[in-house]
């Protein structure tokens, strides 16, 4: 069984994942 914490940090490391690429997504758009 997954505790809450696991489950939060999943969440969390998620979360970042996505905005660090939608981050990269938007420098590389302002390279061309």
């Amino acid at each position: 069984m997954i505790s809450n914490l696991e489950l939060l940090k999943q969440e969390l490391i998620k979360d970042l994942l996505e905005k660090q690429e939608s981050g990269f997504l938007k420098k590389q758009m302002w390279n061309y």
